[in-house]
């Protein structure tokens, strides 16, 4: 697992790089941190809000992301995701016989909407929706490391929206809040089958 995590980070890299060359903007930067929880059966009981029987909840610092903006409505973002199945939950359908840990790293393209909404409406607001795409590699139990494809949509809300972009903004201007839902489908359906990882969080931009 450590040397496919290695390749995708050296892949993220390469692309923030040429990014950097291509994008100079304000604030090209962000960074995140919340808490995420894992669905890993929705497919199987269709039971979308089934937080007692199916949702693995990490209600501590769990999800630690890096963006980078690499033109005006593409960024792209790596992110480190833990989490625990907890024994007597389902998964994939199956009551879970214990305890299992759960890691995963994946690297998303997103796509601001905000463009999309100014032709539609004229009025001011500040949050950013987003679309998501992307691919990760997830471990359980540190049994076996599978591929994944990333989907799902989100949107930032920021504190302070006057001054975005500004050069001289403040710390409180740049801060704050993400909520995300991403679907994660295995290539190997059969054995792994999909999960939805809810997301929220602070989130910084520089």
């Amino acid at each position: 697992m450590k040397t496919k995590i290695l390749t995708l980070l050296l892949f993220c890299a390469s692309v923030v790089t040429v990014a950097q060359d291509r994008y100079q903007g304000a604030n090209p930067n962000r960074i995140s941190v919340g808490i995420n929880i894992i669905d890993d059966t929705f497919t199987k009981t269709h039971k979308l809000a089934d937080a007692t029987a199916q949702w693995n909840a990490a209600l501590y610092p769990s999800k630690f992301s890096y963006e980078r903006w690499i033109s005006t409505n593409f960024s792209l973002e790596a992110t480190i995701s833990m989490n625990k199945y907890k024994k007597g939950k389902l998964i994939d359908g199956w009551i879970n016989q214990r305890d299992l840990s759960y890691f995963a790293f994946d690297v998303n393209a997103k796509f601001d909407l905000n463009n999309i909404i100014d032709k539609i409406i004229d009025i001011e607001y500040n949050f950013d929706p987003y679309l998501i795409g992307g691919f990760g590699l997830t471990d359980v139990g540190n049994l076996e490391t599978y591929i994944t494809t990333n989907y799902g949509f989100g949107t930032n809300l920021w504190f302070g929206s006057e001054c975005f972009g500004c050069r001289n903004s403040t710390f409180t201007d740049n801060l704050g809040i993400f909520v995300q839902v991403q679907g994660k489908s295995s290539f190997v359906q059969k054995k792994f089958g999909n999960e939805i990882q809810y997301s929220a969080g602070l989130i910084y931009r520089f």
